[in-house]
């Protein structure tokens, strides 16, 4: 069996996720905004105070 590991490019220093488009939060591994439902976006919107750090992985095979 053989499994997979699914990455993402990692975004540009200055990318803000608040400004960006679906496909750019895809691009970069996150969710779609959850514009549909108010209880997730409110939970969305409270990430605006977080710092967030992207942490490139390194892999070995073993």
């Amino acid at each position: 069996m053989t499994k997979k590991i699914r990455t993402h490019q990692s975004p540009p220093a200055d990318f803000d996720i608040w400004k960006a488009t679906d496909s750019e939060l895809i691009r970069y591994g996150f969710p779609k905004k959850p514009v549909e439902n108010k209880e997730h976006m409110k939970l969305w919107d409270k990430l605006k105070n977080k710092k967030l750090k992207c942490i490139i992985p390194e892999f070995k095979k073993i």
